[in-house]
């Protein structure tokens, strides 16, 4: 760069406008340094962290929800609706429609618990008991 004596702005400006041409030409046989189309990182390790973000996301939807009816309908309860519950055949029916108009059960039914299944159909009974005639 020259030093010359800036007597006007418009001298600044062309010197101004000079160094910033000089700046940006370079000389393809001289190394300076810098890697001409280099890689991001910042840009590939957020491309990676959104991949897996999104897996997540997929999991969680792709967990099909559990019925209060097929879960109370399982083979495993069948027994103890007509030994602890005293319930007939016919009536087993018609109490898990009962419970099942009930939301409390797809709390029930979410967290698949067989004790909590079981206290529920409990009370759910008491219940079923009081509106039969």
């Amino acid at each position: 760069m020259k030093w010359q004596h800036i007597g006007s702005d418009k001298n600044a400006s062309n010197q101004i406008a000079l160094d910033k041409m000089q700046s940006q030409i370079k000389n393809p046989f001289i190394y300076d340094g810098s890697i001409t189309n280099g890689l991001d990182f910042i840009k590939i390790g957020r491309l990676i962290i959104d991949l897996f973000k999104k897996d997540k996301t997929e999991i969680k939807n792709k967990i099909p929800e559990i019925q209060f009816y097929e879960l109370a309908k399982n083979k495993n309860y069948q027994e103890y609706y007509s030994k602890s519950l005293n319930l007939k055949p016919d009536e087993i029916e018609l109490f898990l429609q009962f419970c099942d108009a009930d939301p409390k059960s797809k709390i029930v039914a979410q967290n698949n618990n067989s004790l909590a299944m079981m206290d529920y159909l409990f009370a759910k009974n008491l219940e079923f008991k009081k509106l039969k005639p």
